[in-house]
């Protein structure tokens, strides 16, 4: 695999300060960053905190819960407060794309160089098969759902529940025929307060 040129420090500064208030785009970097995306170990080591804090309590951590991971790292409180310092709300949606990009132009750039390879091999079938693969995952790769997967994997058995619940609510709120009423909306008759004879009702 070709080197991958890391993101810049810049972009990532105001990432990782947009993901720490940002639940949706703090679960993408958890399932998505690699080390190698990443410039240095500073960055590195707090991505990892990060990641595992959000598999944890499925939640970004605060900034006081990264100080105290990395208290006695000098570097990485100083990456830490170079975020806070960042944090202008920022667009989740906008990094999100950018994010996105970066790994598709870093997916593409590997499949190049493995093609190239593989062509000089002389091994045409397997180049065709990379590229089949590479446009396979390309028409189905986006960083925007990430954040969604466990609501629709969840969908359908959510819908049917719901529907079950909608279709018991109704039923429990039909009006029902009384063994002492012979037709709906009526009160029942009562023999003794009057004979049948001279009840409208029972007459009909």
């Amino acid at each position: 695999m070709s080197a991958v040129n890391p993101l810049s420090a810049e972009f990532l500064y105001e990432l990782y300060a947009t993901a720490l208030r940002q639940e949706p785009l703090c679960a993408v970097l958890a399932r998505h960053m690699r080390k190698e995306y990443l410039p240095d170990r500073s960055f590195q080591q707090v991505q990892e905190a990060i990641a595992v804090h959000f598999k944890t309590y499925k939640t970004p951590p605060s900034y006081a819960v990264l100080a105290q991971t990395f208290h006695e790292d000098y570097d990485a409180i100083e990456l830490i407060d170079t975020f806070r310092e960042y944090d202008e709300g920022q667009s989740a949606e906008v990094m999100t794309d950018m994010l996105e990009s970066y790994i598709k132009g870093v997916r593409l750039q590997s499949v190049y160089a493995e093609v190239g390879k593989l062509y000089n091999e002389n091994k045409q079938d397997k180049a065709e098969k990379t590229l089949r693969e590479y446009a396979e995952w390309l028409a189905g790769f986006t960083l925007k759902s990430s954040s969604f997967v466990d609501v629709a994997a969840t969908f359908k058995e959510r819908f049917e529940r719901n529907r079950r619940r909608e279709e018991e609510e109704e039923r429990s709120a039909a009006p029902r025929v009384s063994r002492f009423r012979g037709t709906l909306g009526r009160s029942p008759c009562v023999p003794l307060l009057h004979p049948v004879s001279g009840c409208a009702q029972c007459r009909t």
